[in-house]
């Protein structure tokens, strides 16, 4: 086969799950892709990036994410970083190995290793936007990245922050739900404007802010329900302050995508996005935390495509 496959395998995603990955996806790959592909694990944060920008944007080259939300979202920052206009889009595909599995559902993504495995040797892939998320680093500096399926800012960042290394052995459902439940309880909302488009800013005091490119998140939540990966728009969820039995009672809906029905929350459509605060609240994307407001989103439509069933 003509092209060339480059693994960048986490063996921490899913808890250290995907280390068990290993075995078998060789054996498959020694049977249908022999001398054409490489497998590369990832040591720390931010190796995914680095070797995305070296390897995988050629014409004959595929890059392949075997991990988590996380994992992917460095591998598109790569990919983005090092895209050169005069060549064909960026290009990627998964195998999904991490507790979330947001990005992975949204693209209603086969859970067995070998039908993803066949997926990679069908080539079919579809165009996809991202967002590009600017935001207040740690040390106070404005960075820029890009976020694939998620960005939220408020308890869904505290909510990554519990989860970190220690629940995701348990998976994403259990792990995410638990960490959800403990914020729900002690998380206190701030003073935030929220600014889509050219519409007038919403001032109001906010649990937190979800941005969804995709559908899913967090093992099977539904946060924004309607978001779709190709509309070009981002869908915003604007979370209200609320007691805490409605908070129970609504964060049992995010599942069937039902919360969006109650009076606590709002959905709307959008193609940029600006987020301030009384105080700096924390943010994520894909999973993983970046930093604090205040933050500007724009959705950069069909700029990656992606090897998948997905329409």
């Amino acid at each position: 086969m003509g092209i060339k496959l480059y693994f960048i395998l986490n063996p921490l995603s899913g808890g250290g799950k995907t280390a068990f990955i290993i075995k078998p996806l060789i054996k498959y790959l020694e049977i249908n892709w022999p001398g054409n592909y490489k497998i590369l694990e990832t040591t720390a944060i931010g190796d995914a990036i680095q070797i995305a920008r070296t390897f995988g944007n050629g014409r004959n080259e595929l890059m392949v994410v075997v991990g988590g939300d996380g994992t992917i979202n460095e591998v598109v920052n790569g990919l983005l970083s090092s895209y050169n206009q005069s060549t064909e889009p960026s290009k990627f595909a998964i195998i999904n190995s991490g507790s979330g599995a947001g990005f992975a559902q949204s693209i209603a993504h086969p859970t067995d290793l070998e039908a993803q495995l066949e997926l990679i040797n069908d080539g079919e892939s579809a165009p996809i936007d991202v967002g590009v998320f600017r935001y207040t680093n740690d040390q106070g500096v404005l960075e820029e990245r890009y976020f694939i399926n998620e960005c939220q800012i408020g308890i869904g960042a505290a909510v990554v922050n519990k989860v970190g290394m220690k629940y995701k052995w348990l998976g994403g459902k259990i792990a995410f739900g638990f960490a959800s439940v403990s914020q729900l309880v002690n998380y206190k909302g701030t003073n935030m404007k929220v600014r889509i488009d050219d519409d007038a800013p919403v001032l109001k005091n906010l649990i937190g802010v979800v941005v969804g490119n995709g559908r899913y998140t967090a093992g099977g939540m539904q946060l924004t329900p309607t978001a779709t990966l190709n509309d070009g728009y981002l869908d915003v969820l604007n979370i209200s302050e609320m007691g805490l039995i409605n908070r129970l009672l609504t964060f049992g809906k995010v599942y069937s995508g039902d919360h969006v029905k109650t009076p606590f929350v709002t959905l709307k459509q959008g193609r940029e996005i600006h987020i301030e605060s009384d105080i700096p609240v924390g943010i994520e994307a894909d999973g993983e935390l970046l930093g604090k407001t205040p933050c500007s989103i724009r959705v950069k439509p069909k700029s990656i495509h992606v090897v998948s069933k997905f329409k």
